[in-house]
């Protein structure tokens, strides 16, 4: 989807770095799952559920990269926190 978008954009972007924080992000859901932002905004239940999801998956970040290079790691943490 980023690339296709890309092109419409006002601005430029760093295309590279936007596909590595996509693959990044969902390699982190593929293990922890996701819960859509909108269904945490509709119920105050769900949004609990959503904040115990990104606590596990700050946790499964940090274990991912402790298997890795130190500055690859290092690259990885910093573009899932973006």
């Amino acid at each position: 989807m980023a690339i296709l978008v890309e092109p419409l954009l006002g601005e430029k972007i760093d295309l590279l770095r936007a596909l590595k924080m996509i693959i990044v992000h969902d390699l982190v859901e593929a293990e922890v799952g996701d819960l859509p932002y909108h269904d945490g905004v509709k119920n105050s239940i769900l949004a609990e559920e959503k904040g115990e999801e990104e606590a596990n998956e700050i946790e499964r970040i940090k274990q991912m990269v402790s298997e890795i290079d130190d500055d690859l790691a290092e690259e990885v943490y910093s573009l899932w926190m973006k």
